[in-house]
């Protein structure tokens, strides 16, 4: 499952694998953790990009 876990981390986006990174700190955390957390940041995506450009367009 380790190395399950590692490869799934090692695969992953450049901004979910920092997630998971820190959230593989403890080396009991299961999968299904791990899978969750990168749907959430994955899904947190598009949130983030509306608020960088409503923070774009208030600038000009």
């Amino acid at each position: 499952a380790t190395v399950l876990a590692t490869y799934f981390i090692s695969q992953s986006a450049p901004d979910i694998r920092k997630k998971l990174k820190r959230a593989k700190d403890s080396p009991q955390t299961p999968m299904a953790d791990l899978v969750k957390t990168a749907f959430t940041v994955f899904n947190g995506r598009e949130e983030a990009q509306e608020q960088q450009r409503q923070a774009h367009l208030q600038q000009k």
